[in-house]
């Protein structure tokens, strides 16, 4: 799912549009498993290492980046694929399982500071410390909900659900009760990220992009031109949302200025992504 990108690789990289992505990714090649057949949905990055939420109750596993390069996308594959990168690298590192988080199942992962919030399918939002790797911490009031996608602004966090339930917002310094968000209610999104208070969401039923502004809560909109892309997970960088796809059908890219129809990478086409950030 998506993961989930934090806020501060909104202005990651030195990609500006969709041209200069396209040179990079082709300078890149055809995206490359880095790691064992392993299930992961979600994925984040703090500080050198790599965290991912694994698909069945298996907990969180860590993955470290060392000395690889940036300016690149990581990738989860759908189904038991493991890990993808877009740069062809030699020697990678097996991702190791946090133990501590074994038998418990996440959706989704973001992290602010060196706190991650892990959604949950069917308990909620959990927090893990990932200095200390105690036991992740079931936040009260939380457990009812199905939570799937997550994206932080400052100390907000903005959730989308298993169903049809729209947008939920939680202060991580409150911690009181989720609530949904006005004109939400009987949406169904899947991924969500934010840009200039404005959320970018994808749908459980693949109809494309939809925006939702978070200062006027009017009702969630189709992006013209995104009705019938079947997006899974969204970052955003930059003018430009990056988008892993429901089927086998690679990464594609939206300017978030132009709007111009979604376009598809290079060397992606055929293959199943679910969860990525860029680096």
């Amino acid at each position: 799912m998506s993961n989930l990108i934090n806020e501060n690789l909104e202005t990651s990289g030195n990609l500006t549009s969709n041209s200069e992505l396209t040179a990079n990714v082709k300078t890149w090649g055809r995206p490359q498993k880095i790691s064992a057949d392993l299930g992961f949905n979600s994925l984040t990055k703090v500080d050198n290492i790599i965290y991912l939420t694994n698909r069945d109750f298996d907990g969180l596993f860590s993955f470290d980046l060392n000395s690889k390069p940036t300016d690149t996308i990581y990738l989860t594959a759908q189904g038991y694929g493991g890990v993808y990168s877009a740069t062809v690298i030699d020697e990678w590192a097996k991702p190791q399982k946090i133990a501590i988080t074994a038998g418990l199942r996440f959706s989704s992962i973001i992290a602010i500071g060196h706190t991650a919030y892990l959604t949950s399918p069917s308990g909620g939002i959990y927090s893990f410390d990932l200095i200390t790797q105690a036991l992740p911490h079931h936040i009260a009031l939380t457990e009812k909900y199905g939570f799937l996608d997550l994206f932080a602004v400052g100390n907000t966090l903005y959730l989308t659900t298993k169903g049809p339930d729209g947008i939920f917002v939680f202060d991580i310094i409150s911690q009181k009760e989720p609530t949904r968000m006005l004109n939400t209610e009987g949406l169904g999104f899947r991924s969500i990220a934010v840009k200039d208070n404005v959320a970018y969401l994808t749908t459980h039923s693949g109809d494309g992009i939809y925006t939702y502004n978070l200062s006027t809560k009017e009702k969630p909109q189709q992006v013209s031109g995104t009705g019938g892309f079947g997006f899974s997970d969204i970052i955003i960088s930059n003018n430009t949302a990056y988008l892993t796809t429901q089927g086998s059908d690679g990464i594609f890219t939206f300017d978030l200025v132009s709007r111009a129809q979604p376009q598809r990478l290079p060397n992606s086409t055929g293959l199943g992504f679910e969860g990525i950030i860029l680096i």
